[in-house]
């Protein structure tokens, strides 16, 4: 999450290196600790081994999806398929010319 954004939800800068924070992707409900950096990514959030196997989610990176278990039924969670705004794009291709 960016500094910026903690900043304005009123979160002081001590306390921005770990944030416990209740993270929801689809119907997977956890409450996760999060590291927070000031950096520029090319990701909003990383998850790790540990949230994957609390969770039994098993990601593929080639199919931008992450897959689990519910009632005995298979669920399916796809990545964004836009993540990168126009601007974004434009910045980028701009560093390559």
């Amino acid at each position: 999450m960016p500094k910026v954004v903690l900043k304005k939800l009123g979160i002081s800068i001590d306390e921005l290196s770990k944030i416990r924070v209740g993270l929801s992707i689809g119907d997977v409900k956890s409450n996760t600790l999060i590291h927070v950096i000031d950096g520029k990514t090319s990701c909003n959030l990383l998850l790790g081994r540990p949230w994957v196997h609390e969770n039994g989610v098993v990601p593929s990176t080639l199919h931008q999806c992450m897959k689990y278990m519910k009632d005995e039924e298979v669920l399916k969670i796809d990545a964004d398929i836009n993540p990168f705004t126009e601007t974004e794009y434009i910045l980028q291709m701009q560093n390559f010319i």
